[in-house]
C-alpha cells in the first residue's frame, strides 16, 4: 500500500514499513503544509468550533476577508465599515447615538408633541434650532410662485376677506317731458254760487315741458367680511419642531 493523505488539508502520511528513504522529504512538506495554514497567504482551510469550545483570537485578528461569515446559519452581509458603527457602544443609548445621527442628517427635521427641550440635549448630538415657529408647513412644489423655493415664506394670520363695502353707479338717460294744458284767452263767467258757474269761451291749448333730465344715481353696497386676526386660518394643532443645522 503506498502513501495516503488526509482528508482536509492534504497531509502525506508516509506508507509504514515502506519510503524509509523519503520519510524526511515527506514529513518536512505535511509540515510544511501545516505552517500555511498560519500564513495570511497560505493554505484555505475550514474550521469548525465545536460544541462547548471556544475560538479565541486573544490580540490577534480574525481576518474574514471577503467570503463572509454566518450565525446562526444566516450570512453577515454588513461591511466592516458598518460593523464598526458598533465599537464601543455597549449600550442601547450608546448605539441610539451611533445610529440616530445618520437618520436625522443635517437639514432634518425633529417633532415632538409635548417636550420642547433642545434635541442637541435630547437626543444627544448635533446643533438644533427651532423651525417654522407660528407658520403652517407646506412641501415644495416645482414651479410654484408660492411653493417653488425650499424656506420661501408667506401668507397672512389675518383674514383674507377682509371689511370693505361695493360702490354702485347707475347712468341712464333720463329725458322725460309732461303734458300740460293752458289758457289762452278769457271766457265769461255765467250763474251764481247757488245754482253753479259755468265758464264759456274759455280758450285752452296743450304742450310739453322741456325734455331735460338726464341724470346718474350713486349709491355704497353694505359692509361686508370681517377684518380680525385667525378669521381665515385653517384647522391646525401646535408641536415643537427643530431642524438640524449642523
Amino acid at each position: 500500500m503506498g502513501d495516503t493523505y488526509t482528508p482536509n488539508i492534504s497531509i502525506i502520511q508516509p506508507q509504514v514499513g515502506s519510503s524509509q528513504d523519503t520519510w524526511g522529504t515527506k514529513l518536512n512538506s505535511a509540515f510544511s503544509t501545516i505552517d500555511a495554514v498560519f500564513s495570511q497567504t497560505g493554505t484555505s482551510v475550514s474550521l469548525n468550533v465545536g460544541t462547548g469550545k471556544t475560538l479565541n483570537a486573544a490580540s490577534g485578528t480574525v481576518n474574514l476577508g471577503s467570503g463572509g461569515w454566518s450565525v446562526g446559519g444566516t450570512t453577515i452581509t454588513s461591511s466592516a465599515a458598518e460593523l464598526n458603527i458598533l465599537s464601543g457602544k455597549a449600550s442601547l443609548s450608546g448605539l441610539a447615538l451611533a445610529i440616530l445621527p445618520t437618520i436625522y442628517p443635517v437639514g432634518s427635521l425633529y417633532f415632538n408633541a409635548s417636550v420642547g427641550t433642545n434635541p442637541a440635549t435630547l437626543l444627544g448630538f448635533g446643533t438644533w434650532s427651532a423651525y417654522g415657529t407660528g407658520r403652517l408647513i407646506a412641501s415644495y412644489s416645482s414651479g410654484s410662485s408660492y411653493f417653488g423655493s425650499v424656506g420661501a415664506t408667506g401668507g397672512s394670520t389675518d383674514a383674507v376677506l377682509v371689511s370693505h363695502q361695493h360702490g354702485i353707479t347707475n347712468t341712464a338717460a333720463g329725458d322725460h317731458y309732461h303734458t300740460y294744458n293752458y289758457v289762452t284767452s278769457g271766457g265769461q263767467v255765467q250763474g251764481n254760487a247757488g245754482a253753479g258757474v259755468a265758464v264759456q269761451g274759455l280758450n285752452t291749448n296743450t304742450t310739453n315741458t322741456s325734455n331735460a333730465g338726464s341724470h346718474t344715481h350713486a349709491a355704497t353696497s353694505d359692509i361686508q367680511g370681517v377684518s380680525a386676526a385667525g378669521a381665515n386660518l385653517p384647522p391646525f394643532i401646535t408641536v415643537y419642531i427643530w431642524q438640524r443645522t449642523a
